[in-house]
């Protein structure tokens, strides 16, 4: 089972300054209004802590490596920094624990770090394996078919509808006709956006293993599959089931179509929500 390790954190709330990192065993200090970070050595209050949380890191890498993890048993030898780094996209792969990182993009700390370790040390897409659609195995794969499937949907004020799909095989270009898996229905690729915060920014193609946000897809759906001739479908997502009901009513009855458009919006954007009419209540 999966086990989570937490960076062991310096100062909390009003007074938090930084993280241990227990992959390169250094203290990570953030200073406010500051992209920079400082490294700098553990403070001496936070060594203990911080070794125990790295020993048990390595225990849990060694177990990706079988010849390694044999030695690591009989106590020849302790896990290299070279042996750690290298091993960790595999152990993350075999999900032998979950990476914690800490940050705040409102205060714009940490976050660099977190995009710098996870292009240094989590695994490619391509160590995902294989997709099963249909009955059949699909790989990450940038020579196959066009295809990608949709995993979240939002609805922009200004642009409207924004699909954002996983592209797992094939390359997507601007103009391409794409066919839904659930509709059979055909749709156009407008325009490719890669999301930067709120801000788009368009680009030329996105191959197997990119995300990307497309606008403007008149059928589909949140747990859509869209492919050169529609025969893959990905299953879509397990959704929670609501838990919590209320209930809403329009002020008057002309405003009873603009709820209801509103409604259909949070519906899109949210799977996970149901709407029931009661047609003697309203």
């Amino acid at each position: 089972m999966a086990e989570e390790l937490n960076r062991e954190t310096i100062g909390q709330a009003e007074d938090f300054q930084g993280v241990i990192d227990i992959i390169r065993m250094k203290a990570r200090y953030f200073d406010a209004g500051s992209e920079k970070e400082r490294i700098e050595e553990i403070p001496p209050e936070y060594a203990d802590a911080a070794q125990a949380a790295r020993d048990k890191l390595c225990d849990l890498v060694a177990e990706a490596d079988d010849e390694l993890m044999m030695k690591y048993l009989e106590g020849d030898e302790q896990l290299t920094q070279e042996e750690l780094e290298s091993l960790l996209d595999k152990a993350i792969t075999q999900e032998l624990f979950i990476p914690v990182f800490v940050g705040s993009t409102i205060i714009e700390q940490g976050i660099k770090a977190v995009m710098d370790d996870i292009t240094t040390y989590f695994p490619s897409p391509r160590d995902h394996g294989k997709f099963v659609a249909g009955g059949q195995a699909v790989n990450i794969d940038e020579s196959g078919r066009p295809a990608a499937f949709v995993f979240k949907t939002l609805s922009d004020p200004f642009v409207g509808r924004l699909s954002f799909l996983k592209v797992f095989s094939g390359v997507l270009e601007p103009g391409m006709e794409l066919v839904n898996a659930r509709t059979g229905k055909k749709e156009r690729l407008g325009h490719l956006y890669v999301m930067m915060g709120k801000e788009t920014v368009d680009v030329k193609s996105a191959k197997a293993g990119d995300i990307i946000v497309v606008p403007k897809l008149s059928e589909t759906r949140t747990g859509d599959t869209l492919s050169q001739t529609g025969e893959i479908a990905i299953d879509p997502m397990p959704m929670p089931v609501p838990q919590y009901p209320v209930a809403i009513e329009a002020v008057n009855k002309n405003e009873e179509d603009k709820l209801g458009t509103f409604l259909a919006r949070a519906c899109e954007n949210d799977p996970t929500m149901r709407i029931d009419r009661n047609e003697e209540t309203h």
